[in-house]
């Protein structure tokens, strides 16, 4: 049987989930996709403030670099 990239990320996230314990959402459920959807909202919006700003490609990858950091360390460092 397949399963595409999309469905292991997710199959990933439920076991990792399921690592885990705490207050986290399903991902069946719609208040996940509520959440996931606010998160992506709140990206574009932070991208499209830092382009106005005049910071360019390297600085927003800086940006992402660093967050990605964080969240790391906020997973793995608790």
């Amino acid at each position: 049987m397949k399963i595409t990239q999309r469905q292991l990320k997710k199959i990933i996230k439920e076991e990792k989930l399921k690592l885990h314990e705490g207050p986290y959402l399903s991902p069946q459920s719609p208040e996940y996709d509520e959440a996931l959807m606010d998160l992506e909202d709140e990206l574009k919006n932070a991208v499209a403030r830092a382009l106005e700003k005049g910071l360019i490609d390297d600085d927003l990858n800086d940006a992402w670099e660093n967050a990605k950091q964080y969240i790391t360390e906020m997973e793995y460092g608790r």
